[in-house]
């Protein structure tokens, strides 16, 4: 099977605008996070997809793979697909964050692996445990609840599931926000509307499960850090010194 990756670097960020372009140790966070990527075994072609031509003048530049993509799009998977869609010959699709400088490429593997044991493979993602009680009710921390075959069963910015019996012990799991789709699944999501629940917790996730897609969910140790604001940035830098 034959993989492509897409690494979504949208300039525009509403929290962070020009985030992808911030400097990390000399290099543009988005550089850091391909170098990260070229690391991953299981990859056939990586491209970086921009919508902004500052963006693309300085990948071509460094001599990175980049491609313009519409300005049009509403979510990163939106433009990993347009990108999908100009390739041929390939079955899988991972969808990497920009904005994830330390993404562990053997977690990358990981997915990659595991999508391959499917009997029918639709879109994976993976899932790491989650420990403090801060973590566990952060919003920005989207948490999930699977089935014993790995089939996601819901993602929520609440802790799900809600715990009756304080004494139970619980392990809350954590939504590693990478994709991998299969080439049959593209389609399909480039076709559907907005959903209920994906507006409810603004989620595009639950689109495709309301639609009726499997999602599968692989359990990793990765405690996957993007970076969401300038405060996120300065906390990431601090934790490569230490």
């Amino acid at each position: 099977m034959k993989t492509l990756c897409v690494i979504p670097a949208r300039f525009a960020s509403t929290r962070f605008p020009g985030k992808i372009l911030a400097d990390i140790n000399g290099k543009p966070m988005i550089e850091r996070v391909y170098e990260k990527v070229c690391q991953v075994k299981n990859l056939d072609k990586i491209l970086i997809a921009t919508d902004h031509q500052e963006v693309f003048q300085l990948l071509n530049e460094k001599k990175l793979p980049v491609m313009m993509s519409s300005a049009k799009h509403i979510s990163g998977t939106d433009r990993c697909i347009e990108v999908f869609n100009k390739m041929d010959s390939f079955d899988y699709l991972l969808n990497v964050q920009g904005d994830e400088p330390g993404i562990d490429p053997n977690v990358l593997d990981h997915l990659i692996s595991e999508f391959d044991k499917e009997d029918d493979p639709q879109i994976a993602t993976l899932n790491s445990s989650l420990s403090h009680e801060k973590d566990i009710h952060n919003p920005d921390n989207v948490k999930l609840v699977k089935a014993i075959d790995n089939k996601v069963l819901y993602f929520s910015r609440l802790p799900i599931p809600f715990i009756k019996n304080q004494s139970q012990n619980h392990s809350f799991q954590k939504h590693i926000g990478v994709y991998l789709f299969h080439k049959d699944a593209i389609d399909r999501i480039a076709s559907l509307e907005a959903s209920q629940l994906e507006l409810a917790e603004s989620l595009e996730q639950l689109r495709w499960m309301e639609h009726g897609m499997r999602i599968c969910s692989y359990d990793c140790d990765y405690d996957s850090v993007s970076i969401d604001s300038p405060e996120d940035l300065v906390q990431y830098l601090t934790s490569l010194e230490s």
